[in-house]
């Protein structure tokens, strides 16, 4: 496995080698009851890329390997409460993965702990009304150093970045398709370390190796190509009309 390939061949293989190793995928609820001494804990941090989730699903699937997608209620590239959105999520549920809450607090602007738990709460209760199901972990959206430092105990959750909710459990992130320290690869295979909380984008990891700026654009490419057949199939106006989508990726003023 080449150490940057970030394609779904190699995400399988680190996956096939996390199993050898006899690491034991579990969920946030189980941090404190896990019985197994090697753990992994998979978290999918899904920004932008929810409606083309499907193949990680697969491959998750293949190598019986369960998971937490950690979800947006205000993703400006996919709306949760959509059709498309909710064919996808049934197939993460029926995998037997688990929803979390991505939370952009940046909506809000306001650092305050007190306001942050409020506003977690709120969107958590919107999302299970929504979804029909308990939501008993949160993951934020590029957060600040301050929310890092506050280290901020929300009721009834797990706060994937409090050091006490995590306990023993290291942390490794694909983050820009970079890896800091150690490879994933070398984690599971030399057993590194006994308990990971490991964060995997769906984004960076497609069918062939590309850059960042390919894996953006074909994202929201595949988004708006989505948007388009939604209407195109239900949309009168549009009978018998193609339409020609095209992203290019630059700076707005």
């Amino acid at each position: 496995m080449i150490p940057n390939d970030f394609t779904l061949d190699n995400y399988k293989n680190l996956l096939i080698t996390a199993k050898e190793g006899n690491y034991k995928f579990i969920s946030f609820d189980e941090i404190k009851s896990r019985s197994s001494p090697y753990n992994c804990i998979l978290r999918h941090d899904v920004d932008t890329e929810l409606l083309s989730c499907l193949p990680m699903i697969k491959i998750e699937k293949a190598c019986d390997v369960k998971a937490t997608y950690f979800l947006m209620l205000r993703s400006t590239a996919y709306n949760l409460f959509c059709i498309e959105s909710k064919e996808i999520i049934g197939e993460i549920i029926q995998n037997g993965h688990q929803i979390g809450l991505h939370f952009m607090n940046e909506y809000y602007n306001n650092n305050s702990p007190q306001a942050v738990i409020e506003n977690i709460l709120y969107e958590r209760s919107v999302m299970e009304s929504e979804l029909g199901l308990k939501i008993n972990s949160v993951s934020f959206h590029q957060p600040s150093q301050e929310i890092l430092n506050s280290q901020i105990l929300i009721p009834n959750m797990v706060n994937t970045y409090r050091t006490i909710d995590m306990g023993d459990f290291s942390y490794m992130s694909d983050t820009n398709m970079t890896w800091r320290e150690h490879h994933p690869m070398d984690v599971f295979s030399k057993r590194l370390y006994p308990n990971l909380q490991l964060l995997i984008h769906p984004i960076w990891w497609t069918t062939n190796s590309i850059s960042i700026e390919d894996k953006w654009r074909d994202i929201l490419l595949f988004n708006n190509n989505v948007i388009a057949q939604h209407w195109i199939k239900r949309e009168r106006s549009l009978a018998n009309h193609t339409l020609t989508i095209d992203v290019s990726i630059q700076k707005l003023d």
